[in-house]
């Protein structure tokens, strides 16, 4: 399947939520139809509250009614109560094969680090004219390490990099979902952690190219 099973998308853009949503129930097969039982959404009408999230996580067990896959949206993510986050890591870590789960927020930080940690993270797009300057990613790990010690002498401009990078990376995985991506993704906010832990910031670096 070109989707990953958990993912949160952080954007504002409801236009470009739609279409995300979209693009993935033609993936999945679902005919996005009004009522169609094999689409689950949490929303103002529903509630986010602990009692919708055990109802989903009895849900999952079962197999979807039209078709093979069985999407559940959560809109407003940034809604959901700390009690239902919990609730739901073990479903987003290991979901029915047949079963994926999109949360849309419009605040990243208001979602717990294991509920993000089990999800595969996508901004809405950013301008395809924009130019901007990411890192230097070879297969050759002596010169990305020597690529590393050079750039990482100036702290904020390689935050600056670090940040288009993900960028780039975000917008490579709306066009085409990949795992390594994703996982690469994962790693350089991990980067950006350890700077603002003040970690040095070639070490930061170093890991991020020392973990592909």
């Amino acid at each position: 399947m070109d989707y990953f099973q958990s993912t949160i998308v952080a954007s504002t853009d409801k236009s470009f939520q739609l279409e995300y949503t979209s693009s993935i129930l033609i993936n999945l097969d679902i005919k996005n139809t009004a009522n169609n039982p094999d689409i689950i959404y949490l929303n103002n009408l529903s509630g986010w509250g602990i009692d919708q999230i055990r109802s989903i996580n009895k849900l999952v067990n079962t197999p979807p009614i039209f078709s093979q896959n069985r999407l559940i949206i959560v809109e407003d993510a940034q809604n959901l109560t700390t009690e239902s986050q919990n609730s739901l890591l073990k479903t987003l870590e290991e979901p029915p094969s047949h079963t994926f789960f999109l949360l849309f927020t419009d605040n990243l930080n208001s979602l717990l680090d294991t509920i993000k940690s089990r999800c595969t993270i996508i901004n809405s797009p950013y301008h395809a004219n924009s130019q901007t300057t990411g890192l230097t990613i070879t297969s050759d790990l002596s010169q990305n390490l020597s690529y590393s010690s050079q750039v990482s002498t100036d702290k904020q401009n390689l935050i600056n990099l670090i940040k288009n990078q993900i960028h780039s990376f975000q917008k490579q995985l709306l066009k085409k979902p990949d795992p390594k991506t994703a996982q690469s993704i994962r790693l350089l906010h991990k980067s950006l952690a350890m700077i603002d832990s003040n970690v040095n910031p070639t070490s930061a670096l170093d890991f991020f190219y020392l973990s592909l």
